[in-house]
């Protein structure tokens, strides 16, 4: 026994270090890697792989758990983890997180802990009123959305056999009159778990068709619900995991009316787009469903786990749930509500204490700006990407999903995700849509800024220009010097006679080359190629006489119109006149050039939410008659600074920097570009 000062003193000194530790981690989550750094048998060195006969201080625990802390653990409470609809924590739900663990007062019922029960109650209150939830609705706190899910089916199977005279919960189903479950082809795994859990089993299921945005198809639907008699399900849901698109509800509603089905909607995070004006037209008719399951845990940004069920018909509900006492508990109806009554679980976290502190921190109108926010940032995310030839956004942006696919290729796609992971910078997550593999940001953090994704974006470029490198097929292009002005491309020589063509569809000012298999092209400032096998277009390449990578990198401004000004200036000493600067194509829009001093420079107009557009550029040293430097540079508009952006796509060749341009030029929004040496060393084509 201790007594209890020094009880008071052990508290003291073991949380104040905790606290400290906690801080110091959470302060350099913008530093850190995003990924982790231990391997699991690092880990276990650190932990310890056999317990000790004599113990050690609780200082030195924690220390050792911070250190293990430092290197194996994800840093997704960061701002640039994209990784799996993992949420955030906002810094008063960690702290309300920490008094729960204080208190450790057991959540299941009023007589063990009444401040967790009211608070409990009234955050279902004000999430049944956020997201337009019909009265009466009741809501419980479980584990996670599996578990939410469970629950929800739970008062369905009750409901619909209860009707049909079957006290499921009595007999169970051995002799019930079966359950028929219709769902969607693009449901998350969780909708099967559960249905497992509840004894339905996974053939129990009718899966419907999804259209091209991962929705289920209510035409199908309505076929499928004509082919069974009896009771049944249909699981909907608010927001595809791979694109965020949600199901039409009222559609789906409406039919599973005239079926007599209950509908549950999984909405593990797009059903908190109701709570923002600006999204909840995205599930028009959500109201009209039986149940509905989500995670606090993701966009509400809470600490783990906080999931949360909702059902309409709250007696099935509770019925569903509710235990049968130990004969040392009361429980005769009467007196406070008791949140086991309405979730699986009997001892629990009392995980309802964050969420209240997250809800009446932000309000209404802070959780409709964080949701909108991580909307935004995506719909940035997009735009960065889509702009570079090569990269293609597969999905409408309507929630805060992205998925993105690179040169077309499962290979490139895949080895550019593991190198961003690697990398440490961001960790957005590989998936399958369609059969083919995919990258798929979600952005889900409160910390999130406009600077985390475009730094993100760069590095996603950087590492798919990587993967492209270093990926096999049909992708490689080998490119030989032969003299100063010809240069000749032709496929990777493992797929030489294999069916595989090259077509260069700009050479300059040279005329096109006319074979199909070889191409021999004066060397002009942009070379873009396109590889064919007999499937089809497989990737589009950009070269030039001077980088090897392809497009330069310019640094990203704002400007306050819808122009930007590229310049160009000598940084050697030498006179004016000595490079000239060409534009070579404008994919789209208004460009003119400008000669004279201060320096050359051409002039990017875009109209206002136009699609990005491509400007291929050389520059000539006139005295030697080479060129200095060529490339592209891709131009954006920015929705969210109401401004052109220029998009830094690739690394500047190494005879090239960029800064903004000084002031005293004909304008402050645009750039200059300084060129280092005044003859490149290599400048021709080479593998």
């Amino acid at each position: 026994m201790m007594p209890g000062t020094e009880r008071q003193e052990l508290y003291r000194a073991v949380l104040m270090r905790a606290a400290a530790l906690a801080i110091q981690y959470l302060e350099g989550l913008d530093t850190r890697p995003v990924n982790a750094t231990a391997t699991a048998k690092d880990l276990a060195g650190m932990l310890g792989l056999h317990l000790p006969e004599t113990g050690c201080t609780p200082e030195e625990a924690i220390d050792v758990l911070a250190r293990a802390g430092r290197e194996g653990t994800v840093a997704s409470s960061g701002p640039r983890w994209f990784g799996m609809v993992v949420g955030g924590t906002l810094p008063v739900a960690i702290a309300a997180d920490w008094l729960t663990s204080a208190w450790d007062n057991n959540g299941r019922a009023y007589a063990l802990g009444p401040l967790n029960a009211v608070a409990e109650l009234l955050a279902a209150e004000w999430l049944v009123g956020l997201l337009n939830l019909p009265r009466g609705t009741s809501v419980g706190f479980t584990s996670g959305c599996t578990m939410a899910h469970f629950t929800a089916l739970a008062a369905a199977r009750y409901r619909l056999l209860s009707d049909r005279g079957w006290d499921v919960e009595r007999h169970g189903l051995h002799a019930a009159p079966p359950v028929h479950v219709t769902v969607g082809a693009g449901r998350h795994v969780t909708i099967d778990l559960a249905l497992r859990y509840l004894g339905f089993g996974t053939a129990a299921m009718t899966v419907v068709p999804e259209d091209e945005h991962g929705r289920l198809n209510p035409a199908e639907l309505r076929h499928a619900l004509r082919a069974h008699h009896g009771p049944k399900i249909v699981c909907a849901q608010a927001g595809n995991v791979n694109t965020g698109a949600c199901d039409q509800l009222e559609q789906i509603c409406d039919i599973a009316s005239e079926a007599d089905a209950w509908v549950h909607v999984d909405g593990a995070f797009g059903l908190w787009a109701a709570a923002s004006p600006n999204l909840r037209h995205h599930l028009h008719g959500l109201e009209a469903a039986d149940s509905w399951a989500t995670d606090a845990h993701k966009w509400l940004n809470v600490p783990y786990d906080c999931g949360i069920v909702f059902v309409a018909d709250s007696h099935a509900h509770q019925a569903a749930m509710t235990h049968t006492p130990a004969g040392y508990l009361s429980h005769d109806g009467s007196g406070p509500r008791d949140p086991s009554d309405w979730v699986p679980e009997f001892s629990r976290r009392a995980r309802a204490i964050p969420l209240w502190a997250t809800l009446r921190t932000l309000g209404r109108s802070g959780l409709a700006d964080l949701l909108d926010h991580h909307c935004a940032m995506a719909r940035l995310f997009a735009t960065l990407l889509a702009a570079v030839p090569g990269i293609k956004v597969l999905n409408t942006v309507v929630l805060a999903q992205v998925l993105v696919r690179f040169d077309d290729s499962d290979d490139v796609t895949r080895r550019t995700v593991a190198s961003v992971q690697a990398s440490g910078t961001c960790w957005p997550a590989t998936t399958t849509w369609h059969g083919q593999t995919a990258m798929r940001v979600s952005v889900a953090s409160w910390a999130t800024t406009e600077s985390d994704v475009r730094r993100s974006a760069a590095a996603i470029r950087r590492a798919w220009r990587e993967a492209r490198r270093q990926a096999p097929g049909p992708h490689t292009i080998r490119r030989q010097r032969m003299n100063d002005d010809e240069a000749v491309f032709h496929p990777g020589s493992q797929y030489s006679g294999n069916g595989v063509n090259l077509a260069l569809d700009t050479c300059g000012d040279a005329p096109k080359p006319t074979s199909d298999t070889i191409r021999s092209v004066r060397i002009g400032p942009l070379v873009k190629a396109v590889t064919y096998d007999e499937t089809g277009r497989h990737q589009v390449w950009e070269t030039d006489t001077s980088d090897t990578e392809g497009l330069p990198l310019l640094k990203v401004i704002e400007n306050t119109a819808q122009i930007i000004t590229v310049y160009l200036r000598d940084d050697t000493g030498a006179e004016d006149g000595r490079y000239s600067l060409t534009i070579e194509s404008f994919a789209y829009g208004k460009v003119t050039t400008r000669s004279g001093n201060p320096a050359p420079a051409f002039i990017a107009t875009m109209p206002k939410d136009g699609p990005p557009m491509t400007a291929a550029f050389s520059v000539r040293d006139e005295q030697s008659g080479q060129y200095a430097a060529t490339g592209a540079i891709h131009f954006i508009w920015n929705p969210h600074t109401e401004s052109v952006d220029v998009a830094d796509t690739t690394s500047l060749p190494t005879n090239i920097s960029c800064e903004p341009a000084p002031t005293s030029n004909a304008t402050s929004n645009g750039f200059t570009l300084r060129l280092r040496s005044k003859h490149p060393t290599d400048w021709g084509f080479r593998d």
